[in-house]
């Protein structure tokens, strides 16, 4: 997990890469030292970008067995968020008044009982055979405001199933070991 000056160091990176990548003349700058203290395994990494009025701009992450530098991480997810903006055409201005909720997911771990997961800090990833799949991070999950069995519902409409797959052996539910940061 990272600690709070890990986050504020990550969160400054990203608005600033991401920034400059709007804007090649502003020059970008990397903290000293800041992509060593950022060698550490993790399964996957998400940023959600939304603008001041708290609507989303841009979604984009990954999950894998294992990765091991966020910051490499960090990289990849901004290059696919700027691709994104860029393609709908969503100003740097909208960027830089809004928010960004990053999720760094540590462990991926299968849930035989589907509830057992924690709303207030957990993600929830849900697999249907090989073609269904949603994710909802743990930000996500506490603006809904639903009970969990909700949220499952909802997990599985977002894979474009019906809503109660998740009561089903085949339907395969995982709990997303997060820390999280908002900026």
């Amino acid at each position: 997990m990272l600690t709070q000056k890990q986050w504020q160091d990550v969160s400054n990176y990203s608005k600033s890469k991401l920034i400059s990548l709007f804007d090649p003349t502003i020059i970008f700058a990397e903290k000293k030292d800041l992509r060593t203290s950022m060698q550490m395994e993790y399964k996957g990494l998400y940023i959600y970008v939304e603008d001041s009025d708290g609507k989303k701009l841009s979604n984009k992450g990954f999950l894998q067995e294992t990765a091991d530098n966020v910051l490499n991480g960090i990289d990849t997810v901004i290059q696919n968020i700027f691709a994104d903006l860029q393609s709908n055409n969503i100003p740097a201005s909208k960027v830089k008044s809004g928010t960004c909720y990053f999720d760094l997911i540590t462990s991926v771990d299968y849930m035989s009982d589907p509830l057992q997961w924690d709303e207030k800090k957990d993600g929830v990833y849900f697999m249907w055979g090989q073609e269904y799949f949603s994710i909802f991070l743990s930000h996500q999950i506490q603006k809904m405001g639903l009970s969990k069995i909700g949220i499952l519902d909802r997990l599985c409409v977002s894979a474009r199933l019906p809503s109660n797959l998740w009561k089903y052996p085949e339907g395969l539910c995982y709990k997303l070991v997060c820390s999280s940061y908002s900026s």
